[in-house]
């Protein structure tokens, strides 16, 4: 009875170490850990819908006091550091003229949902980037959400609490000689979903070209009318 006793013992206290070992952290899980620590929580619903959203995101910022306003680092931004690159090289370009900042997270149900900037001030452009990684932090896929290449185009995103994402673009962009605030442009429309293998899917993509003011309602993209060009 006292040997049952004791092998009955000893089999406990192997069930809890081996139970404290599957608890403890691995290192891979713990820099990703740290690397998420890096982003702040996304709300929903989250949209970039003109040139007021994409200036929240901009390097610096104003902080307003009393007696003075200053220009400081955008505190949105954080600076994804040299050795966390290793969680987006698959996926993006590593190289030194390209900064990446961390911006949002949200935890899905199976992934984990970022938002992240990537900037080349030398091509005059910045991004922001839906990203999808797993909990062991693989990242699965990554979808342009908003941002803009100055001369050339912008784009702007809306996601909703039901997880949908819409972007809009507008490229080949003509000024109206007559009316410098309007413009002729083709719209690019692209509605998307998070597919069950965790993956940005295309539902359904519009394109047509039209006549635009950038100055809508609340600063927003505005469709003017529908002459063509």
């Amino acid at each position: 009875m006292r040997k049952i006793l004791i092998f009955a013992c000893l089999l406990f206290f192997a069930s809890c170490l081996s139970k404290h070992s599957n608890d403890t952290p691995k290192e891979g899980d713990r820099r990703f850990t740290e690397f998420l620590g890096e982003f702040d929580s996304l709300n929903l619903p989250y949209s970039i819908i003109g040139f007021n959203d994409l200036h929240k995101y901009s390097d610096s910022t104003w902080l307003i006091k009393p007696e003075k306003t200053l220009l400081v680092q955008n505190p949105l931004l954080r600076t994804i550091k040299k050795n966390e690159l290793e969680y987006v090289k698959s996926k993006y370009s590593i190289d030194p003229q390209i900064n990446y900042f961390a911006i949002y997270k949200r935890k899905l149900k199976n992934c984990y949902l970022t938002v992240l900037r990537q900037s080349n001030y030398d091509k005059n452009e910045f991004w922001l980037k839906l990203n999808l990684f797993d909990f062991k932090g693989n990242i699965l896929d990554t979808l342009t959400f908003a941002g803009n290449k100055v001369g050339y185009y912008n784009k702007y995103g809306k996601r909703s609490p039901d997880l949908h994402i819409s972007t809009r673009s507008y490229h080949n962009k003509m000024e109206d000689t007559t009316n410098l605030d309007n413009y002729y442009a083709t719209e690019i429309c692209n509605e998307y979903s998070i597919s069950k293998e965790n993956r940005f899917s295309l539902l359904k993509t519009k394109k047509e070209r039209a006549y635009f003011t950038d100055y809508g309602k609340d600063a927003i993209v505005a469709r003017v009318d529908t002459l063509q060009r």
